[in-house]
């Protein structure tokens, strides 16, 4: 990065200064929406990385992705142990919107069976 927002697919306003956040408080969970999810995803390049987390974002299907990589990653795959370099993506959504991004992120990655996990987040509900 440069200092600089980046804007990926016509996403992000750039008026942040850099390393900055806006922190919203989120009530506690009392059960009547959806509960926080994250998804993990791992791809093969930073374009499909920057290619899936824009369209998830800009479909509105999640608040904020993170792209963390290059990263090693040990794994069995067709009766043989692979080493290989990858990108893992940690998508911010909700149970309602879980089913549209594990489509959308099975329409678009290039793996033949890609691995898409959620994890359920616990709010804190203090301030």
């Amino acid at each position: 990065m440069t200092g600089q927002d980046e804007v990926v697919g016509g996403i992000g306003s750039g008026a942040e200064s850099p390393g900055s956040h806006v922190v919203v408080p989120m009530p506690p969970f009392d059960g009547r929406e959806p509960e926080p999810v994250e998804v993990r995803v791992a791809v093969a390049s930073a374009g499909s990385a920057q290619r899936i987390a824009g369209d998830l974002v800009a479909r509105e299907l999640v608040t904020s992705v993170h792209v963390l990589g290059p990263m090693a990653s040990i794994y069995f795959w067709e009766g043989t142990v692979h080493q290989t370099e990858e990108w893992l993506l940690l998508a911010h959504t909700t149970t309602t919107h879980l089913p549209r991004v594990t489509a959308l992120v099975r329409e678009l990655h290039t793996y033949e069976v890609p691995e898409v996990l959620a994890v359920h987040v616990i709010r804190e509900g203090g301030e």
